[in-house]
């Protein structure tokens, strides 16, 4: 595995702890050679899984990444027609959260409500995730059924298509736009199932 930060080229490093008490601070790091990460993976589930490919991006790089999206997210409006879906939706996923992982939803009782849903509609993504290999019609799911799935997912980070129907995908697309989610870690989730 790979970051893909780590082949770097003409990075300056941070002066020591004496050269900031003598008046000199920080010299600023330079960027220039940093692999440039994209907000999403190309390539299909099946490329992506190859040892060659696997990148596993540092925190720089996350950090970025989620800049970026809080950008995107920032220029979206509010959508009032799709309150009493998304409750609906949420209350699905809590509902879904509460009785497959009591201790994960104890857990989510910690937190201020807008969180608990996002957090409630990520578990519910990631358990139908796997459900895709380890439940009762794993035995069917082919890599096509990933790439169909990674295409849903796409449609939930994409936040223009408001035509999204399906409760889980509209709590998921919601919770994007709230919290700046990036795509990778699901994308990731994708590949891991893949490898299964």
């Amino acid at each position: 595995i790979h970051t893909a930060g780590g082949l770097f080229a003409e990075i300056s490093h941070r002066t020591d702890r004496r050269a900031r008490k003598n008046g000199k601070g920080r010299k600023p790091v330079s960027t220039q050679g940093f692999a440039s990460m994209e907000k999403r993976l190309t390539g299909s589930v099946a490329q992506r899984i190859q040892p060659d490919a696997l990148v596993v991006p540092t925190a720089r790089e996350l950090r970025m990444l989620f800049t970026a999206q809080k950008e995107d997210v920032r220029k979206l409006a509010d959508a009032p027609e799709l309150e009493d879906a998304l409750e609906k939706a949420y209350k699905q996923c809590q509902e879904i959260t509460k009785e497959y992982s009591k201790t994960f939803y104890l857990g989510s009782q910690l937190l201020d409500k807008d969180e608990q849903r996002v957090v409630w509609a990520i578990y519910d993504w990631c358990r139908s995730t796997d459900e895709l290999v380890d439940g009762p019609e794993a035995a069917n799911t082919t890599m096509d059924d990933l790439e169909i799935w990674e295409d849903r997912l796409n449609k939930i980070f994409q936040l223009e298509a408001l035509e999204v129907t399906d409760p889980s995908d509209l709590a998921m697309r919601d919770s994007v736009k709230k919290f700046s989610l990036i795509q990778r870690p699901f994308q990731d989730m994708i590949g891991g199932m893949a490898m299964d």
